[in-house]
């Protein structure tokens, strides 16, 4: 399988993630791929008084689009979200309890949306099968979720 990030992507996300470490008081730690989202969010504890105890997960994403971008398929202004990201997160927090979030810097602002934890999130959502075709990888066509952006929170 093909890996598209570049070095502006990681650039990119270096910036998210220091914003997300300020606004959130956290550290965040790059995982490896085999782990389907980006990032594990620490905090000391009583027992750990150093950054590694996991309170989350988190998945970066970034769009070329303002945040009221509305696909001419909808009447409202949404994120699509591929359903493997979201079955991984939520299998995170069937196993361990721990939740994740979801951020995403738009050309206008940046915000984050909770993808798993202990209420089901996406039962009433629409469920499209979408995906790239520019680069023609199979890989780009699967099922995604349609994420309303009035479900984000946003980062000042």
């Amino acid at each position: 399988m093909p890996l598209y990030e570049t070095s502006d992507h990681r650039a990119e996300e270096e910036i998210m993630r220091h914003a997300i470490e300020r606004e959130w008081n956290c550290s965040l730690h790059k995982l490896p791929m085999k782990y389907s989202l980006d990032y594990v969010a620490c905090r000391p504890d009583a027992d750990h008084q150093d950054d590694r105890n996991i309170v989350g997960f988190v998945e970066f994403k970034r769009r070329l689009i303002d945040s009221t971008f509305q696909p001419s398929y909808l009447n409202y202004p949404c994120y699509m979200l591929d359903v493997h990201k979201i079955t991984s997160a939520q299998m995170l927090w069937n196993t361990f309890g721990k939740p994740s979030n979801l951020v995403v810097k738009f050309n206008d602002k940046t915000g984050w949306v909770k993808i798993a934890d202990d209420k089901p999130r996406f039962t009433n959502l629409q469920m499209i099968m979408a995906g790239r075709k520019d680069r023609n990888d199979p890989n780009d066509h699967q099922p995604y979720m349609l994420i309303p952006i009035d479900s984000f929170n946003w980062i000042t």
